[in-house]
């Protein structure tokens, strides 16, 4: 998407700049990582700075976007992105519950490997089988200083 003349953009056009939601561009500017152009005014469109959008656009990618790429979901590849160390912007979202944007660097994400379906599902499930283990591990203990204090 090319800037308009005047160098500002809407939030939604900078949402499909960066191809994320709108709520996701509200994150950005709520953490002071893009800045609103003017103050705004009831009944007009809140503007950014068209060069500033573009700035973070060359710097980062939406996991959203790497995600539906390789028709994964954003959710279980943050968290393996997360989990093999990558440097990840994770951005709360300003709606309350509704959890985080994340983002990575452009230099990374030419670089990482993207896992497949198979590796995230197994690797949920290897998760799942240790919190598993844990929790039968502390009823047990529980249950065995219980019988000890009788």
């Amino acid at each position: 998407m090319a800037a308009p003349p005047e160098g500002v953009v809407t939030y939604g056009e900078a949402a499909s700049l960066l191809g994320v939601a709108v709520p996701v561009v509200r994150g950005l500017v709520a953490h002071g990582i893009l800045h609103p152009a003017t103050e705004h005014r009831n009944g007009f469109p809140k503007l950014l700075p068209a060069a500033e959008v573009q700035q973070f656009a060359a710097h980062y990618l939406a996991i959203a976007v790497v995600a539906k790429q390789f028709q994964l979901h954003g959710g279980p590849l943050a968290f393996y992105l997360r989990e093999s160390g990558a440097p990840l912007l994770a951005i709360a979202l300003p709606d309350a519950g509704k959890g985080h944007a994340f983002f990575l660097p452009r230099d990374v994400a030419a670089e990482i490997q993207v896992p497949t379906r198979r590796m995230l599902k197994e690797q949920a499930q290897r998760r799942i089988k240790a919190a598993r283990k844990r929790r039968w591990l502390a009823y047990k203990l529980t249950r065995e200083n219980g019988a000890r204090h009788v």
